[in-house]
């Protein structure tokens, strides 16, 4: 089972603020409010990316099931003799189908279980926020 919590990206997306020595309580407080703030952003982006990756991965299996059954309809009839296709055509309908279904997975998987993004994100939210 994968692990669920990753201690180096944890690591990476909570910093401590810079507290200069000479800083007043008001001006302390505030700082605090606004890390509060940005680690609260963060937590609903990983959720928000977290509930589409569900939604979008039920989709694309809803899809995959769909053509592949078109497929098997396909060349079903063409087995029984209900549709005329040559030996090519079916060859070609199941290899470029193969293909197609096997790519559009692999795309799409890559992009939504993108681990390195999501931690790329986290990154260039601490740059932000230190200019």
């Amino acid at each position: 089972m994968p692990e669920l919590f990753s201690e180096e990206l944890f690591e990476e997306s909570v910093e401590k603020p810079e507290i200069k020595d000479n800083a007043d309580e008001k001006s302390i407080a505030e700082v605090f409010d606004l890390e509060f703030e940005a680690r609260s952003l963060m937590n609903k982006n990983y959720a928000q990316n977290i509930e589409q990756r569900k939604v979008y991965a039920d989709l694309i299996f809803s899809l995959v099931c769909i053509w592949l059954t078109m497929v098997l309809i396909i060349l079903i009839a063409a087995g029984r003799g209900d549709l005329k296709l040559s030996d090519t055509v079916l060859s070609l309908l199941i290899g470029t189908t193969t293909a197609n279904v096997c790519g559009f997975l692999l795309f799409v998987v890559k992009y939504l279980f993108n681990v390195e993004a999501s931690s790329k994100d986290s990154t260039s939210i601490k740059k932000k926020r230190k200019q």
